[in-house]
């Protein structure tokens, strides 16, 4: 479902502003100043794009994970409750509802409870 989003942040991490996609003409931007419209559906949350990138430990170095939870213990407000909310209907399959579990309990050590 996420390979999209796997393969934006993977670019972003290497720096890439633009890529030409092999099977067609196509040019998609990927900075994240492109454009307003593209802007907005870049990932605003450094959290969320923590948590995405959480879930693929193969592809990252360990001190980029360890920063990653850092980032998702400090979550904002409306990404824990939107969290929480999910968590309380247990939507998705058992994998997401375990992942939710692991951030939401980094969140409560960035808080202090």
């Amino acid at each position: 479902g996420g390979e999209a989003l796997d393969f934006l942040l993977k670019a972003w991490s290497f720096g890439a502003a633009h890529e030409v996609l092999a099977e067609s003409d196509a040019h998609l931007d990927i900075g994240r100043e492109a454009s307003a419209a593209q802007a907005s559906m870049a990932p605003s949350d450094e959290a969320l794009v923590a948590m995405a990138r959480l879930r693929h430990v193969v592809l990252y170095h360990p001190a980029e994970l360890l920063d990653d939870h850092h980032r998702v213990s400090t979550m904002t407000n409306f990404t824990r409750h939107l969290l929480l909310d999910l968590q309380s209907r247990s939507l998705g399959p058992p994998s997401d509802v375990a992942w939710r579990a692991l951030w939401l309990a980094l969140s409560d050590l960035g808080l202090g409870d």
